[in-house]
Parts: structure tokens; sequence; C-alpha cells
């Protein structure tokens, strides 16, 4: 097999494996981007979806919507916190990585990550949680210029690239899915299934 052939499989094989993770990333976004052009659901009628997937996405936008996509946190008990945060981590993370995450976040709640993915059992989710907001040290600023320093430190540019092949590792390690988040939110929520019902 000559040297050209064996280059135009290689190419081939990684392009295949590149879009397989690709469209798993894609898939996840579009399906909450489906939910979220719909009507919000009663919980009433959330409950009775049989499809996991139509199921999760429907009570992920029930309870953004219950805490105006996190602008009133109060109004959700634990365990739809824990849910909130662990969807919205992985939506933000799917559409532009930690990176985006971090800003759009403003910090609300950056601390909780990694204990809301341990406790519906994602651990190795939660460890690339740790390493990506590691970056901040000891604590998280809630301040957006704080943020912005830290993400982009003009003075320092060994920092700044540093933190970003960080960030980029977490993106890639998050992306490879090695554990099933919806299976996990799936079990968390029926498990907790009293205070999902309100």
């Amino acid at each position: 097999m000559s040297v050209k052939i064996r280059i135009i499989i290689l190419i081939v094989i990684v392009t295949l494996i590149a879009g397989f993770f690709i469209n798993k990333s894609k898939q996840k976004a579009e399906n909450h981007i489906d939910a979220e052009v719909g009507k919000v659901k009663s919980i009433d009628d959330i409950w009775t979806m049989g499809n996991k997937n139509e199921f999760i996405n429907n009570m992920s936008l029930y309870i953004a919507e219950k805490c105006s996509y996190g602008d009133e946190m109060d109004n959700l008990n634990d365990a739809q916190r824990v849910f909130y945060i662990t969807q919205t981590l992985e939506m933000e993370v799917n559409n532009g990585g930690f990176w985006q995450f971090f800003f759009n976040t403003d910090g609300m709640f950056v601390n909780e990550l990694a204990s809301s993915f341990e406790k519906i059992g994602a651990m190795k989710t939660a460890e690339i949680c740790k390493k990506a907001v590691g970056i901040f040290g000891n604590a998280f600023p809630i301040d957006m210029d704080k943020i912005q320093e830290v993400l982009n430190t003009d003075d320092d540019e060994e920092t700044e690239e540093k933190n970003t092949q960080l960030l980029d590792e977490c993106d890639m390690a998050f992306y490879g899915y090695e554990e099933d988040l919806e299976e996990l939110n799936y079990q968390f929520i029926m498990k907790n299934k009293e205070a999902f019902s309100n």
C-alpha cells in the first residue's frame, strides 16, 4: 500500500472519529434547543414522558424557567439546584467550552460545580470541573473584571497560554463523555422524585 493511500485512509479515520464527537456534542445541544423552542410543559406533563432524552430536556427547561435561568436560584430546592448546575455546565461547555461557562455564569455557582456532579454520581466529570476551576486558585472571583483578568492575562502571556491549554484539555476530556450524564441526571431525578414534583 502506497504512502499516499495510507495518508488518505488516516485522514478518513481521523475525520470519522472527530465527526463522532462533534455530532454527539451537537446532538445534545440541539436536543436542548428543541425543548426551548417549544412551550414550557407543566411538571405533570413532564412526568408522563417516556423518552428519557425528552424528559431530561423538558425537566431542564422547566427548572431553568423556575429559577429565571439562574437569576432566582432561591426558587429551587437542593436537588433542583444540583440538576440546574449540571445541565447549565453541560450546555455551556458543549456550546463554547469551560471558557464560555466561566464568562456566562459570572461565578454564580462555580464553587458548587464539582459537588453537584458528585451528587449525581459523575465523579470523572467532577474531577474535570475541579481541574478547570483550579486555574482561578483557591476561590473563584465573583466580579466579572477579575474573571477576565485570570482568563485574559495580557501582561503575562505564559500564564494565559497555560490557562488556555488547561481549559482546552478540560474541554476535550468533557467532550469524551466517559460518563452518561443524561442517565446519571435521570437516575438522580428518579431518586429525588418528590423534590422534582413541584
